[in-house]
């Protein structure tokens, strides 16, 4: 394991053979994984982990060769839910879908730096991830923006959004154009920020 965690390169390695517990084969395929993910995303990674102070923001919203997915979002939530040093992150266009955005969701709960979020024209559907970000908003006492257009968030996602408003008083902008909402819920969460 601790060599398939420090050798970046090996990607596959075949165990069938092996006589190891379910838990070893779980971490084997967890960094195998990892080891598959583009250069940038292992750049960022290990700057976030490290807690780097030079490293405060995070915008991976216009690398157009290879998408972070919901596995890279579930690796970036890990490495950035301690971090202390990044304040702003733009996720945008990166094919995020539920799982990952669900991730990031609790990542954000458990943040105390990031004040800034962008999370735009994603994948996410379904009432998981509006979900998660209600109850991260119910927790998290750090964010002040939060991005999430063009992620096909639906009006009952939207008023669950808005119901965890009534508790957060540091958010301060809310952006969830273009998601198809009502008018009505546009307003009122307009008038909640």
């Amino acid at each position: 394991i601790a060599l398939v965690k420090a050798r970046h390169e090996i990607l596959n390695i075949f165990v069938d053979q092996n006589p190891m517990s379910q838990e070893k084969v779980d971490a084997i395929a967890y960094y195998t994984q990892y080891n598959r993910q583009p250069k940038y995303i292992k750049d960022l990674l290990v700057s976030a982990e490290a807690n780097s102070p030079e490293f405060t923001a995070i915008d991976i919203s216009n690398v157009v060769s290879q998408h972070m997915a919901d596995q890279g979002a579930e690796f970036l939530a890990s490495a950035m839910r301690h971090n202390s040093t990044v304040t702003s992150m733009n996720l945008s266009n990166n094919h995020v879908a539920t799982k990952g955005a669900c991730f990031i969701a609790d990542m954000l709960t458990h943040n105390t730096t990031v004040r800034t979020f962008t999370f735009n024209n994603n994948i996410i559907e379904g009432m998981a991830p509006a979900e998660a970000f209600a109850e991260m908003l119910r927790h998290n006492t750090t964010l002040t923006s939060l991005s999430l257009r063009m992620n096909e968030i639906n009006n009952e996602g939207a008023l669950l959004i808005l119901e965890a408003l009534k508790i957060n008083d540091t958010l301060l902008k809310l952006d969830l154009r273009d998601n198809g909402l009502p008018e009505e819920t546009v307003s009122r969460l307009q008038s909640a920020v």
